[in-house]
């Protein structure tokens, strides 16, 4: 009987097919980053074996959290913006609301020293000085509405508060 003994290979050899599988490891450790949703294969064991998943996932991860601490901080930036406009649109309202009742006032004074006038009881050279500080004020007033800050509105308070003496002081 014939026994066919395999024969033995020799280490010369192996040494392509080894320095083959040397080379296909070693060109996945020259890429530079290990990105897992562009690896390859070999790419893949390379990045998996010298922790370059990890590195990639956890930067990933560091970009994330920056992300989302931005992204917290523009909202609340966005909340205090609106919540600054709302407070301003009330103050407007307020200033506006001073600004009819004092255009009523206005209106209220004119009538009076139109009254006063036709009784003829007042003192034509007083009636003149009031109509005159009557109109500069509505001047004033109509400037104050398009901008209507405090302390003009004050200036107009006191203004009518003085016109209103007078105005009593002749009827």
């Amino acid at each position: 009987m014939l026994t066919h003994r395999p024969a033995r290979m020799k280490m010369c050899d192996l040494k392509p097919a080894l320095s083959f599988g040397a080379m296909l490891l070693l060109a996945g450790c020259a890429s530079t980053g290990c990105d897992p949703s562009r690896a390859g294969f070999i790419e893949g064991i390379t990045c998996d074996s010298n922790g370059g998943y990890q590195n990639r996932a956890a930067s990933l991860g560091n970009g994330l959290a920056e992300a989302q601490t931005r992204a917290w901080e523009e909202s609340r930036r966005a909340r205090l913006a609106g919540e600054k406009a709302d407070a301003a649109q009330t103050e407007l309202s307020v200033r506006k609301a001073e600004m009819d009742r004092y255009d009523r006032n206005l209106q209220d004074m004119k009538r009076r020293i139109n009254q006063a006038a036709a009784k003829d009881k007042a003192d034509r050279e007083t009636v003149r000085t009031i109509m005159r500080k009557l109109t500069e004020l509505e001047h004033e007033q109509d400037d104050v509405r398009a901008r209507p800050s405090v302390t003009a509105l004050q200036n107009i308070q006191a203004r009518q508060d003085g016109l209103l003496k007078l105005l009593i002081n002749l009827e």
